[in-house]
This record gives structure tokens, C-alpha cells and sequence, in this order.
């Protein structure tokens, strides 16, 4: 058994070490072995361990911090498990650290979790995410024998592994924000529609999705210049179709939004567009806007509107056709006094031709 005076003076020498640290900043894996390296040296503890949960739900060595160096005369020492499954430790579900040491309660979890690292001294912190699900664990062990610990060291140590702790959270926290967003990349990749996002006020492309960006050159080429620079291939300043000013209400919140039509001449194609204003992930004002070809049903709506409007044997404009263009001419002519003439055509006895020879 090795006993550990708790000693002041050191403890303000390790804080101030760790406060140095983290004030230089650096990479999480390698503030995190830092700390796990802080805590070890000073209290002795042979080994420092960070868990993290998969996809699987199983948890993954991630980092691993150790007094022995690979010339070691015990190298079973090293074996720790690289991975736990969830039955393993799914008691572990609350805020609360467990200890293993002399003079300290020991709780049925405390046991288990020293039983499955073989370790005679053991300190654990459960990491939860945001939802209170288990999603890390930070160890630190030793094998060789038991640590007497005072109780002002205990509470030093716990102290310590909250500071790794916060640090695996964020690092959790930012993972979970990395897949959400490559899983929101992937749905709008895969659509069906085009997709870009500009702030509102520079009019800088902050998200384009890959249909969208493809006609012209791809997201890089896109991504942080102003949307109507490659959507009109020149220097304008704004698009004379966006509807950007409408968007926003007086005291610039967003209000409206915008559906159109446009054909859009790189491709030939008909496009529908719909356009809001909303708040981006920063808290900036952004401006959405999606586009579907419609070019299909464009066609087959002009297919039509020639059926209905023009006779099909001689490809002239019918009765319909002329009440309909009437209709539109009159407020025109009435208002700036125009004259127009309409002429009929009737030829004697024709009525017999067509109703016969179609």
C-alpha cells in the first residue's frame, strides 16, 4: 500500500500547471492527455484512460495515458481493455464519481467497475451528454497496489477528472454537431432539389448542396462569394428576379417568403423557386433558396395551353384564342384610347365543306 500526502502547496503547483495548459489551448486529444498526464504524475496513479460510445453503443479506448514505457518488465500491466461493452458499465448512469481505495465507502459499482479494470486503486467519471445518456468514461487506475488517498486529495482528484471530463463532453458535443451536419448535407444532397444559403446582408454563399453547385464547378467555386456573382456569371449586384428586399419585415425580421418561375439559361431548363428568410446557425440573418426543374411540366403545359388556344390542322389561333386575347386587350385599349378593328370572314356555303371533309 503507498500513501499520498496531501500537500498544499502542491496541489496550487498542479492547478496552476493545469491552468497553464489550457490557457495555451491545442488540439482535445492533446489537452486531454495533458490532463490525464497532470492528474497521474501527482497522485501516482500508474495509468489515465478515456472511454467514448460508438455508433454501436460499445465504448472505445480514445486516450490512453501510462507511467510504463514499452520496455516495461510487466507488460500485462498495459493490457487494458480497449473496448467496454454498455452492460458493462450501464451503471454508471448519474453524475457521480466512484472510488477505490482505502478509507473510502465503496459502493456495489465501485466493485465492479475495479474488477473490470483489475485495479486494486480506481477513480471514474461518468460522462453524460446532453440527453443523460452515457456517452464517455474517464479512469484513472492503478494495478500495483492501493493508493491511500485523504480525503482533501480525493476531492482534489475528483476536482481534476470533472476538468477531463468537461473536455470529453465538448469533444462529444462537437462530434454529435459534425454528424448532424454531414447528415443534413447528405439529405439535401440527395433531395431532388437544388439548395443555397447566403448570408442576407453581404449576400456571401454560406451552403450550397451539391446539385445545385455542380453546373457551376462545384462548392468550392461557390462558397464564400456573393450568390448573384456565379448565378449571373458577372459583377452585378443583385439578381433581378430575387425577391431579397420583400423578405424582411420593417424592423428586418423575416416575414415573407417568395415562390416563382425563371428559365435559367446555362442549362435551358424552367425552374420554380422558393425563397425565405430565416436565422443561420450563428445567429446571422440568412436568406434560403430552393430550386426544382419544372421544365417537364412546363412543356407539357404549353402542349396544352397550343391544344386549347390553336387549331391543330392549320395552326392558327381559335375563337378561344381570340376571346381570350380580347379579354387581355381591352383595359390597354380603353385606357390609352386606342382603336382596333376585328374583322370576320365568311365564305358562302363553307360550313357544308367542313362539316363534310372535316
Amino acid at each position: 500500500m503507498r500513501s499520498y500526502v496531501h500537500d498544499d502547496q502542491k496541489t496550487q503547483k498542479l492547478f496552476a500547471s493545469i491552468i497553464n495548459r489550457l490557457s495555451h489551448g491545442g488540439s482535445q486529444v492533446d489537452i486531454i492527455l495533458g490532463l490525464l498526464k497532470e492528474v497521474c504524475e501527482h497522485f501516482h496513479f500508474a495509468s489515465g484512460l478515456v472511454y467514448e460510445a460508438d455508433h454501436t453503443g460499445d465504448f472505445i479506448l480514445q486516450e490512453h495515458y501510462s507511467v510504463y514505457n514499452t520496455i516495461s518488465p510487466t507488460p500485462s500491466l498495459l493490457r487494458l481493455p480497449e473496448t467496454l461493452e454498455p452492460r458493462e458499465i450501464k451503471h454508471l448512469l448519474n453524475d457521480r464519481m466512484f472510488v477505490i481505495q482505502p478509507q473510502v465507502d465503496e459502493s456495489y459499482a465501485s466493485e465492479r467497475l475495479g474488477l473490470l479494470f483489475a485495479a486494486n486503486s480506481l477513480i471514474a467519471s461518468p460522462v453524460l451528454s446532453d440527453d443523460r445518456q452515457l456517452g464517455a468514461l474517464v479512469v484513472m487506475l492503478d494495478r500495483r497496489g492501493k493508493i491511500l488517498l485523504t480525503p482533501e486529495s480525493v476531492e482534489t482528484a475528483k476536482t481534476v477528472l470533472r476538468l477531463v471530463s468537461t473536455h470529453v463532453r465538448l469533444r462529444l458535443a462537437q462530434k454529435q454537431l459534425s454528424l448532424a451536419y454531414k447528415s443534413l448535407g447528405a439529405i439535401l444532397d440527395n433531395l431532388g432539389i437544388d439548395v443555397y444559403v447566403s448570408d442576407y446582408e453581404t449576400r456571401e454563399v454560406l451552403f450550397v448542396n451539391r446539385s445545385m453547385a455542380a453546373p457551376y464547378g462545384g462548392r468550392k467555386a461557390i462558397v464564400g462569394r456573393k450568390c448573384f456573382e456565379y448565378l449571373t456569371g458577372g459583377n452585378r449586384t443583385s439578381c433581378d428576379i430575387c425577391p431579397h428586399d420583400r423578405l424582411v419585415d420593417a424592423d428586418g425580421k423575416p416575414s415573407a417568403s417568395c415562390t416563382w418561375e425563371y428559365h435559367r439559361p446555362h442549362d435551358d431548363t424552367w425552374q420554380r423557386v422558393y425563397s425565405t428568410a430565416f436565422p443561420w446557425v450563428d445567429g446571422r440573418l440568412a436568406q434560403l433558396v430552393t430550386s426544382v426543374d419544372i421544365s417537364e411540366s412546363k412543356h407539357n403545359q404549353e402542349l396544352i395551353n397550343r391544344q386549347a388556344y390553336y387549331d391543330q390542322l392549320t395552326q392558327l389561333p381559335n375563337r378561344r384564342k381570340l376571346y381570350l386575347d380580347c379579354e387581355m386587350k381591352r383595359p390597354e385599349l380603353l385606357e390609352n384610347g386606342d382603336h382596333a378593328w376585328l374583322l370576320f370572314f365568311d365564305l358562302d356555303n363553307f360550313k357544308n365543306v367542313n362539316d363534310t371533309l372535316g
